[in-house]
């Protein structure tokens, strides 16, 4: 749909419950600035309130960028907002002050600040009412989208860039935005509110060619519509659509590429002894090198950037960041480290790409796992009952006690100069070279965790390497102990 004639409540109305925009008995969260955008998305949705049983929660934020014009918003949004019998949430961010400390500019600092408020309403929302679906909705229209995609090409981008907004995406926190407007023109809206005797804020500065993006709206847009083509808007709209489709498509491919080089690293090494219980903020994740390095170079640059946003990088990845990470993995070879922003790196090693950030693998720092010793009757519970889908071994406790008859400590820590394993035939075998071996990355190797006693290693559970020493043997009725690792 690229164009809305006759724009109206019902028109409106039926556009977002035929594409399921908005649902039944939704909480709706309301980016409100007091401007013709957001104040007609506003009129929209409570006009569609009692219908659909929603309940509107608006967001102001004043940004601290226009003295006395700022408060006049700000004033007139909780006004409308009592007028239509909903409570408006009020900020004051000075957004000059968060740009200067944080290195932004004033429309990043303002950005920022608008959705780290939304943010909080959003989730005190959810906290409220649990199980019911909660949407934030702002209002970008197709002018804006048109701007945005514009923007983006100037300063380089791909398909998802092109792609630009979407009508109902997960966005920043994972949030559910929605955009009922994006497929309205700002004529369309300023002639809606116009025709319905409905008043707004206007911000001046959205006049002035102090931005890029105001160059682009008063500048560049109509020269190209002058001097180029009559109906850009909707040709660059049409482009945005078809990007974001293809876009979504190349990326579901990655996502299966991913899936796929992490089960394979996984069978290699575990996968999982090195992940934070926080999803969101993986301390070590692991690609087969091979899989990713094979793929076409769209999938698997994707690929790389779901481990990075997996690892909790989700900005400042440049196209150069993909595209050398990319070229490590088909080179196949000596060890290459590749750096990205704020201290994340991927190594290639062998068969393995491996993505770790420097402050998570100090070698000081001890391995986010543990491990549970069980003893006699614990020990037979735990064979009986809680064994199923456990990660540990059985060891003799007869010849523990044979070998260390004054006691004995079960450890689990880091590699130390010295570790032997024993391996078949009693002999031993340097934990060092069991890793050169085994194709362990070297920057892997100070925080793979070990079970030991003294430089004895009983098992490497990240390699499934257990001592030939100390060995259960069930037919002679030993005694046994269980050491499960956990994670």
């Amino acid at each position: 749909m690229w164009y809305n004639h006759n724009m109206d409540f019902k028109s409106i109305g039926n556009y977002i419950k035929k594409h399921n925009i908005i649902n039944k008995g939704d909480h709706i969260v309301l980016g409100l600035s007091g401007g013709p955008d957001s104040v007609c998305l506003f009129f929209v949705l409570n006009s569609l309130a009692k219908e659909l049983d929603l309940k509107i929660y608006p967001v102001h934020i004043n940004h601290k960028f226009r003295p006395g014009a700022a408060e006049k918003d700000a004033e007139f949004s909780k006004s409308l907002s009592a007028k239509l019998g909903w409570e408006c949430r009020a900020y004051e961010v000075d957004c000059n002050a968060l740009a200067k400390t944080e290195g932004l500019s004033p429309e990043e600092a303002g950005r920022k600040a608008r959705y780290e408020a939304f943010r909080e309403v959003y989730n005190q929302v959810i906290a409220e009412h649990k199980g019911d679906e909660v949407k934030l909705a702002v209002a970008q229209n197709k002018d804006d989208q048109v701007e945005t995609v514009l923007f983006r090409i100037i300063r380089g981008t791909g398909l998802e860039g092109i792609g630009a907004m979407r009508e109902d995406s997960k966005g920043i926190g994972e949030m559910e935005i929605i955009r009922p407007l994006l497929t309205y023109t700002k004529k369309e809206i300023l002639d809606f509110l116009h025709d319905n005797e409905i008043e707004y804020c206007t911000d001046k500065t959205n006049e002035a060619e102090i931005y890029t993006r105001n160059k682009i709206r008063l500048s560049l847009i109509p020269d190209l519509e002058r001097e180029y083509n009559p109906n850009l808007k909707d040709t660059i709209f049409r482009m945005s659509k078809t990007a974001a489709e293809d876009a979504d498509f190349i990326s579901e491919l990655a996502r299966e590429l991913y899936d796929k080089a992490y089960g394979l690293a996984e069978e290699a090494v575990d996968n999982n002894a090195g992940s934070d219980s926080d999803p969101g903020e993986r301390r070590i994740i692991l690609l087969d090198r091979r899989t990713i390095g094979d793929a076409h170079p769209a999938i698997g640059k994707r690929a790389i950037g779901i481990a990075l946003k997996e690892m909790g990088i989700s900005r400042d990845i440049a196209y150069s960041h993909l595209e050398e990470a990319y070229g490590a993995a088909k080179r196949y070879g000596p060890s290459i480290l590749i750096e990205f922003p704020m201290g994340y790196r991927m190594e290639a090693a062998y068969n393995l790409l491996r993505f770790f950030r420097l402050n998570h693998c100090k070698k000081e720092q001890q391995p986010d796992v543990k491990i549970v010793i069980y003893h006699n009757k614990e020990a037979e519970d735990f064979i009986e009952n809680k064994a199923k889908g456990k990660n540990y071994i059985i060891l003799s406790e007869d010849k523990l006690n044979g070998e260390y008859p004054n006691g004995y400590k079960i450890n689990l820590r880091t590699r130390e100069p010295g570790d032997v394993l024993t391996i078949t035939g009693g002999k031993h075998k340097k934990l060092k070279d069991i890793l050169v071996d085994e194709k362990v990355p070297k920057s892997l190797r100070e925080s793979l965790p070990v079970v030991a006693i003294g430089k004895r290693i009983l098992w490497i559970p990240a390699l499934k390497r257990v001592t030939k020493d100390f060995i259960y043997e069930s037919h002679k009725d030993d005694s046994f102990v269980i050491v499960e690792f956990v994670v």
